[in-house]
């Protein structure tokens, strides 16, 4: 309802005091693939026609297919996983691009009637707190972010808080110190919106860096996403070099955020330092002081790819001081276009994390992420030059004492 209120069946007047949406979407299709797009200050289209004509991603392979035979692996008389849902299931599993009614259907179901984003925006104002994962590989912070910041720029007084962290589904640890912390304060908002308790709560965005094992990381708190951040680390990539779909990742099951066999929420995602053949990475020099990198890091570059819509991935690590180990801190993907040359521009999924003296910060690029990512339909090589990157750092001035 656009009214905040409405009547039960017994005639009495209900209206939503306030929410705390908890790691879930606003753009379904960007989390389920995502292209890789970005828009001005971190707010895509508004509008459903504009959304649509937006290039389809990259398939979350793994997720999907667990999330799949998950509502179909069910005894429950009260679910039957409908024709229609086996069909967009199966058409995303076939070849790019995503042009033919049955892709489209999907992708216009999913945006219009499943994605808060393009939902008309209410007359009313609910107080929201939202809670979204920067190491969530399903709904990342870009999720309630983009949210976060169309709320705000349509009334800056609305209220609404956000909170992202090492939390929600893997490969994040959800370690119970963030959750104790997480549930505080979604319970101080709930209680002051609902039952009038304590003073009003402000309107912010408080953000947490990951770290590894029984541990709670920094909090970071800004009014914007942009204040979180202040300055940046450039990394620069020699070429031209070819990315390869032939690409096999030693460690590419360690990083596929649902495979059980390497699933342990106690722990980051740690292997050794070797790069596939028909991968590329480069790494800046040892740090001489500790680097708290905040937010989404950008990569640019050229693109050649030999045959349309096939993808760049990038990995981004920290590589420990004595360089045999490395553990994972982001990614991300980028859908190509037509077989010819086109300047990329992407965002990682975004993560606070610290890396410390000594240790190295490492990019690498793929054509290939699979499983994590359904490899792509066509094969070949993608032919990458001027390829750079910036990893946003925290603005010591948001730090929490």
């Amino acid at each position: 309802t656009r009214k905040n209120a409405w009547k039960s069946p017994k005639g009495a007047r209900i209206k939503v005091a306030a929410a705390a949406p908890i790691i879930g979407w606003t753009d379904l299709v960007d989390a389920l693939l995502p292209n890789g797009l970005i828009h001005n200050d971190n707010m895509p289209p508004t509008s459903l026609d504009d959304r649509m004509a937006e290039p389809t991603g990259v398939l979350k392979q793994s997720f999907v297919d667990a999330f799949f035979f998950l509502m179909g692996n069910t005894t429950s008389e009260q679910f039957v996983r409908p024709g229609y849902l086996s069909a967009w299931y199966t058409r995303v599993h076939g070849n790019e691009p995503y042009t033919d009614p049955v892709a489209q259907d999907a992708i216009h179901s999913l945006l219009s009637k499943r994605s808060a984003y393009y939902l008309p925006t209410p007359t009313f104002h609910t107080p929201i707190f939202a809670a979204q994962g920067f190491t969530d590989e399903i709904f990342p912070a870009r999720q309630a972010e983009q949210m976060y910041a169309r709320l705000k720029s349509e009334d800056p007084s609305y209220p609404i808080r956000l909170y992202v962290g090492d939390w929600g589904h893997p490969r994040s640890e959800a370690d119970d110190g963030e959750t104790h912390y997480l549930a505080n304060a979604v319970m101080k908002w709930l209680n002051h919106y609902v039952k009038g308790a304590g003073s009003t709560p402000a309107s912010r965005i408080d953000a947490r860096t990951a770290v590894c094992g029984d541990a709670i990381g920094d909090l970071y708190r800004a009014d914007t996403w942009a204040d979180l951040s202040s300055g940046s680390m450039p990394l620069t990539l020699a070429g031209p070099q070819d990315l390869s779909t032939s690409a096999d990742d030693p460690h590419r099951a360690t990083i596929d955020p649902v495979n059980s066999s390497v699933i342990d929420r106690s722990s980051c995602r740690t292997t050794n330092t070797a790069v596939a053949t028909g991968n590329v990475a480069t790494t800046s020099d040892a740090l001489a002081t500790p680097f708290t990198m905040l937010g989404y890091p950008t990569v640019e570059m050229t693109a050649v790819p030999s045959a349309a819509d096939m993808y760049v991935a990038a990995h981004l690590w920290d590589v420990a001081a004595d360089g045999t180990t490395q553990t994972l801190v982001d990614r991300g993907v980028f859908r190509l276009g037509a077989a010819s040359s086109q300047l990329v521009r992407f965002n990682l999924n975004g993560n606070g994390w610290t890396f410390d003296t000594g240790h190295k910060i490492k990019l690498e690029l793929t054509a290939v992420d699979s499983p994590t990512f359904k490899a792509s339909a066509a094969t070949g090589t993608v032919s990458i030059s001027g390829v750079t990157a910036t990893v946003p750092q925290a603005a010591a001035s948001k730090l929490v004492q």
